[in-house]
């Protein structure tokens, strides 16, 4: 095995040498000493430091020398070399590979209590369950790549490791924690002597500058980030900055000068062979040239990033790339492939929302049917005890009877109509109390998440903040058992504050204050119609409105939401070439009757009543993309304003809602 480790390490040298290896400095050192090595050990580090220096400006490079460091590693039985060079082979590798390559070389790490190594692939690991959307795992990855980092006091691993937690934070909308770890990443950074943790602290700096507001700020720090880059030839940093600051400029509204640094990153990119940034860089500037209505070349850029996002099965970015591909498409005019990357990119959004909402759904007929269930309990207790205490009167009663049974017999009959008439209130009492129960727990229920939301969201979110810097502050005087806990407090936080946020969405039509207002509903109609232009003009479509009432008393907000699902649908399920919907009403002295007609599909009448279940589909979502929930949600509004919805339609013969809303 030492033989063929011997002939490639030569072999590598050579192939090197002549691909211009010298050209470097720091590698041309590390190879003369490489070529002189005897020891084993000796040799596998060097390989690694110089597939660590390619990152920076050569990424297959560095993989070659990242497997040949594997290889020998794992021959001569070096834990801690082998665990190093796992890590560099992961940087080249796709997202699932690479998580797997990262869990054997922490193994090896921690056999080989390689502190260094350890923080560095703690927050690697960090990064890729960032990425898979699991941000409780990547916040104690990180936390624990910071603990390690903080007993060797290394200063890349401090500013790496603080980096990532700022920058998890920044995501999860915790600006203030954000900033606290991004200033503390940027002071460690700075005390290192190399240019790549140098460029990072200020990239760093850059970011709490534009948390605060102070854009020219941060555009100085990433700038002097990226010419550190460029003096000690740190390829993956300069990439990184030109994003950074290509973003700053956009914020600024400097197009060109943020098209121009993205190319600049493109072409860095490009000679590294960094894929993943190549694929953000061509996303970002198709944005960038939609916004200089450069079009065609937004079609290519998106259509470069999905290249790659195909090739690294990064499926987050898709449903954004669709979008700029629409808006471009449809800005040329050509509706037919603007269509087709708008429906994807709302297959995408609705495939997640589904099933969020469903989840939400369920917990929420869950927590109704317990308290149904709990009502029916406390009846039954309440006549269970009727029961008992009519048994006792009754022997009572018997007992008296059978002493003075001619006496008291007139006494006793009406007693017995006295007792029938208290027994037939008591349960009539019992019966409206169970009633009046059930409807305050029904409503309670309506109300539980926009209270939970709006009440309990501000001091949640101040838990997490204050246990975050109580941590920050008090870092090196908590034990391990302290640090658990705390992790745990964090943790719980952040699960909680989603579940409140999804139990929301649902909830926010059931609210008890409905504050009507006199609304001209052309008004309404008009800003719906708007939200739909670009559905509207790719289906060829006319909407037609005729003569509405001035002013009817409404909610503006939630009806609204019933003409723009109505409206939709009436486009969506519509196979002629100029699908007509026409908007009318009439006024029957009590209600004003609106009607939304089309020419579409139609309706079969045996699922007239159907369609307006939760989550009702009559079509796949691959012919017709949705979530089922639109036209629910429509008849949940109509009703809260005390109005009716019903549907008229045949199949093939187009379809008419009609809605009423009293006046």
């Amino acid at each position: 095995m030492k033989i063929i480790i011997g002939f490639t390490l030569s072999f590598l040298l050579v192939i090197f040498s002549m691909s211009n290896l010298h050209s470097q400095p720091k590698i041309d050192s590390l190879s003369v000493l490489l070529e002189q090595a005897l020891n084993d050990e000796t040799k596998i580090d060097l390989l690694n430091e110089i597939s660590w220096t390619y990152t920076r400006t050569d990424m297959k490079k560095s993989e070659e020398f990242a497997r040949v460091a594997v290889a020998f590693a794992d021959s001569v039985g070096y834990k801690g070399g082998h665990a190093e060079a796992l890590n560099l082979l992961s940087m080249s590798l796709p997202l699932e590979e690479s998580f797997e390559i990262n869990k054997k070389a922490l193994e090896l790490a921690l056999e080989a209590d390689d502190k260094y190594q350890i923080a560095v692939i703690y927050t690697d690991l960090g990064g890729i369950y960032w990425e898979q959307g699991n941000t409780d795992l990547a916040l104690e990855n990180y936390l624990l790549s910071l603990k390690v980092a903080k007993e060797i006091n290394d200063p890349l691993t401090l500013c790496y490791s603080q980096s990532s937690i700022g920058s998890l934070y920044y995501e999860m909308g915790n600006d203030s924690l954000a900033i606290v770890y991004y200033k503390n990443a940027g002071e460690s950074g700075l005390l290192s002597t190399e240019h790549t943790v140098q460029a990072t602290a200020y990239e760093n700096l850059s970011y709490v500058s534009e948390l605060t507001g102070n854009l020219d700020e941060a555009i100085y720090y990433q700038k002097k980030g990226i010419t550190i880059a460029r003096e000690g030839f740190e390829r993956n940093s300069v990439v990184y900055g030109l994003m950074n600051l290509s973003q700053l400029q956009s914020q600024k509204g400097f197009f060109e000068a943020a098209e121009k640094s993205y190319k600049e990153a493109i072409v860095e990119a490009e000679i590294l062979g960094d894929k993943y940034s190549l694929n953000t860089a061509y996303q970002y500037l198709s944005y960038i040239y939609i916004q200089q209505e450069e079009y065609n070349q937004a079609i290519k850029a998106a259509k470069k990033s999905l290249e790659y996002v195909d090739e690294l099965g990064l499926s987050d970015s898709r449903s954004v790339l669709y979008r700029n591909l629409a808006t471009a498409y449809s800005a040329t005019s050509n509706h037919k492939e603007a269509y087709r990357y708008l429906t994807d990119y709302y297959a995408i959004r609705d495939s997640m929302y589904d099933e969020e909402a469903k989840q939400n759904i369920a917990q929420l007929e869950t927590e109704y049917q317990a308290q149904q269930k709990e009502a029916e309990n406390q009846l039954l207790k309440a006549e269970q005890a009727k029961l008992r205490a009519d048994n006792k009167v009754r022997v009572r009663n018997i007992l008296a009877i059978t002493i003075s049974l001619i006496l008291l017999s007139s006494l006793y009959l009406i007693y017995l109509l006295l007792k029938s008439r208290k027994a037939l209130s008591i349960q009539k009492e019992i019966l409206e109390k169970t009633n009046n129960d059930l409807v305050r727990s029904n409503k309670e229920l309506e109300q539980f998440a926009y209270v939970a939301s709006h009440d309990l969201q501000e001091p949640l979110r101040m838990v997490g903040n204050f246990v975050q810097l109580l941590e920050v502050e008090l870092d090196e005087k908590m034990n391990d058992e302290e640090r658990t806990y705390v992790n745990y407090i964090v943790s719980g936080v952040t699960r909680m504050s989603q579940l409140i946020d999804d139990l929301l969405k649902y909830s926010k039509v059931g609210m008890k204050d409905m504050v009507m207002e006199a609304t001209n509903p052309l008004d309404i109609i008009n800003n719906k119609v708007f939200d739909l232009m670009i559905k509207i003009k790719d289906s060829n479509a006319d909407i037609v409105i005729n003569e509405l009432p001035k002013t009817i008393n409404c909610v503006p907000n939630q009806l609204g939401i019933v003409f723009y699902n109505l409206i939709n649908n009436a486009l969506k399920f519509n196979k002629s070439e100029k699908p007509i919907v026409t908007i009318d009403y009439t006024d029957n002295h009590t209600e004003y009757i609106f009607s939304i007609k089309d020419n579409g599909i139609g309706i079969d009448p045996a699922n007239h009543a159907k369609i307006f279940d939760i989550f009702k589909r009559l079509h796949r979502k691959e012919i017709y993309p949705g979530t089922g929930i639109g036209l629910a949600l429509v008849k949940r509004i109509i009703l809260k304003h005390k109005g009716d919805i019903w549907v008229e339609s045949s199949l093939g013969q187009g379809t008419t809602f009609f809605f009423s809303i009293p006046k």
